[in-house]
């Protein structure tokens, strides 16, 4: 309930953006298929062609993974799971772990229904520096989606003024 809470006024446009509720109706979720075992002898793709296979016929998945070679890997455990496909569309989009709601795109919604994904950084998890080479990996992912699907990116009013860069993840309140 506090998403409903974060607004922001867009100069350009006088209009308010509010992060939308979980619970809010939405076009898809995005996922990012597992690019290596989290826990060895229990892989992630097991969890992820459930989540996968769940969501049929309630949502689009919007899945991302490294490149052909792994869209190729990921479709054919799908339908070796029985997980039907018609309602994921696949990106190749490289990332470097399965946490879509830390580093993938934070959508905001205007009042008259318009898209944006708002741009923060990402800093993996605290354990690296905003510089090192894992948190740069990962921390332009939500910028990428956004050239991907054409929805307009908003930077951190923070990180335009003073040239620091704001760490948020999605999963934190």
């Amino acid at each position: 309930a506090w998403a409903l809470l974060v607004t922001a006024t867009c100069a350009s446009a006088e209009e308010n953006w509010v992060f939308p509720g979980e619970y809010a109706s939405h076009q898809a979720i995005w996922l990012l298929w597992p690019v290596f075992e989290n826990k060895a002898g229990f892989p992630s793709t097991d969890p992820m062609s459930e989540m996968i296979r769940a969501l049929h016929g309630h949502t689009q998945v919007n899945l991302a993974v490294q490149d052909s070679v792994d869209e190729g890997g990921a479709r054919q455990l799908l339908l070796a799971k029985g997980v039907p496909l018609d309602h994921v569309h696949f990106f190749q989009l490289p990332h470097g772990d399965i946490w879509a709601r830390d580093t993938g795109p934070q959508f905001t919604r205007s009042d008259s229904g318009r898209l944006r994904i708002n741009d923060w950084g990402f800093n993996m998890w605290g354990h690296e520096e905003p510089e090192s080479d894992a948190s740069t990996f990962d921390e332009p992912f939500d910028r990428t989606v956004a050239a991907t699907i054409g929805v307009p990116v908003l930077a951190s009013r923070a990180g335009r003024e003073s040239g620091v860069r704001m760490i948020h993840e999605g999963g934190s309140p």
